[in-house]
């Protein structure tokens, strides 16, 4: 199959809808199909030229037939108007994958409210519509919308030989609705019990600041270890490493990627059941409410002191993992492109 994949931002940028638009493109080609990604992040040329598949950055608008006249079916990363004009007059089937929330209620302000009105509106436009969780169908309000969560790389992994520490691990965006409060906030709970319980944070982000001055507050600076962004193979390891991987979010998810890499290395998760990180999350995690510092620090306390409470729910993310692995996504969604092609 010829496959157009579209994502405003891509490698290099960095981040949840850049990993998942390389992902399909790359599991795509491995499984044989033909794909050429369109993006309107700028690149380097000597980098393109090592991807297994076609890359065009930043295309004018008379590039856009040419580009298509032989694609079967076009898919979007994220809900995208910017080149809808062009797609329709090259009259490709194509569709979107929702995969970020944007607001929608008063409360987030009137300029929030409306772009989900409009949003809303437009779904039509597209010959089908993803949502990466049942969370997400139920906020764009699509009745016909495909639910097909996000891949897990095949990088994520269980890695032999790697000794499991008695650390903690919290990785993302450092940013406070993800919960890094909420931790090291129960970190200080169960001092008070007694228990010290060392974290490390990878990240970076607005917050980043913030969370540091917080945990010099709560007199956490011997437990609580700010690492900085790390990707790639030295994740994968740090994860490994941990003895949990803490997934504490409170901004009502749209998925929960973190969770399911963790899951792909076989960890034991603790998690706020929120949004669609509830739904990956399922029944193979220790789960708390959102922004529920008691909770986590219960949960925790149990994941420290417990050797048969990691290894039934390592297990139980072994056993999960399988369904967000990228080659059995990727075939999910040639499976629905094949109900459209051209």
């Amino acid at each position: 199959m010829r496959i157009c994949l579209y994502s405003n931002v891509f490698f290099p940028s960095i981040g949840g809808m850049e990993s998942v638009a390389m992902s399909l493109a790359r599991t795509w080609t491995m499984l044989g199909h033909d794909v050429l990604v369109i993006s309107d992040t700028p690149g380097d040329a000597a980098a393109d030229a090592g991807l297994p598949f076609r890359i065009v950055r930043l295309p004018g608008a008379g590039q856009w037939l040419a580009l298509l006249a032989d694609r079967q079916v076009l898919i979007c990363n994220g809900h995208s108007l910017r080149h809808v004009k062009a797609w329709r007059a090259a009259g490709i089937p194509f569709g979107w994958i929702h995969g970020m929330f944007l607001g929608g209620r008063l409360r987030d302000g009137v300029k929030s409210f409306l772009r989900l009105r409009f949003r809303r509106t437009t779904m039509r436009l597209a010959n089908f519509n993803v949502c990466v969780s049942r969370t997400m169908k139920e906020h764009i309000r699509v009745a016909d919308a495909v639910i097909i969560p996000n891949p897990v790389s095949s990088l994520f992994r269980r890695i032999a030989g790697i000794a499991r520490t008695e650390r903690f691990v919290f990785y993302g965006r450092m940013w406070m609705p993800k919960g890094m409060d909420t931790l090291l906030e129960a970190m200080a709970l169960c001092r008070e019990k007694g228990v010290a319980i060392a974290v490390d944070f990878y990240g970076d982000g607005p917050d980043l600041p913030a969370a540091r001055a917080l945990a010099g507050r709560l007199g956490l600076q011997e437990l609580a270890a700010f690492h900085g962004m790390i990707t790639g193979e030295p994740l994968v390891r740090a994860i490994n490493a941990g003895r949990a991987v803490v997934v504490p979010s409170r901004c009502n998810e749209a998925f929960g990627l973190a969770a399911a890499e963790s899951f792909a290395c076989g960890k034991c998760v603790i998690g706020s059941l929120d949004g669609g990180l509830a739904e990956v999350l399922g029944d193979a995690a220790l789960t708390f409410p959102p922004g529920d510092r008691v909770a986590l620090a219960r949960q925790m306390l149990q994941a420290r002191d417990s050797e048969e409470t990691v290894a039934a729910f390592e297990k139980r993310a072994a056993e999960r993992a399988p369904m967000y692995a990228e080659e059995a996504v990727a075939r999910r969604y040639i499976e629905l492109f094949e109900k459209f092609a051209r």
